[in-house]
C-alpha cells in the first residue's frame, strides 16, 4: 500500500512540476500589480497553507477512526 501512495505522490509531483512553473503570486496596489513570487518561489510564500491542509487531513483521518472505532477490545472467550 505504502508504495501504491509513493507512486502516486511521484505522479503528483511531475505533474506539478509542469505547472508550477507557469504560476505568479502578484498583489495590486492602486492599479499596479507586483511580482511577490514566480515559480517555484509561490511554495515558500504559501507553505502554511499546504501545512494547513496537511494537519486537516489528519485531524479527518483521526476523528473517522474514532467514530469508526469497534469497541470491546479483546474478547477473551
Amino acid at each position: 500500500m505504502c508504495l501504491i501512495i509513493v507512486a502516486l505522490m511521484m505522479i503528483l509531483l511531475y505533474g506539478l512540476s509542469g505547472q508550477i512553473e507557469s504560476l505568479i503570486l502578484s498583489e495590486s496596489f492602486d492599479g499596479n500589480l507586483v511580482q511577490i513570487a514566480q515559480g517555484w518561489e509561490v511554495l515558500g510564500v504559501l507553505w502554511q497553507a499546504g501545512a494547513f491542509a496537511f494537519l486537516s487531513g489528519v485531524l479527518a483521518v483521526l476523528l473517522i477512526m474514532k467514530l469508526f472505532a469497534v469497541r470491546g477490545g479483546n474478547d477473551a472467550k
